[in-house]
């Protein structure tokens, strides 16, 4: 998991991430779990800056 410093940094990752082609993950070409599972640890890192981790432990 790739943890950012700041809100931005985090936006900027998902940014990039969602224009990417060819993403591949572990050596291997990305499936779209792996995509998911990346875009989800981008935004628990978002929510934890926030401070509002109550979004992901319900």
């Amino acid at each position: 998991m790739i943890e950012h410093d700041n809100i931005i940094d985090v936006l900027k990752y998902l940014f990039e991430l969602s224009d990417a082609k060819n993403i591949t993950i572990d050596g291997k070409v990305a499936t779209v779990e792996d995509l998911q599972e990346s875009y989800k640890e981008a935004l628990v890192n978002l929510a934890d800056l926030l401070g509002v981790s109550e979004l992901y432990l319900k």
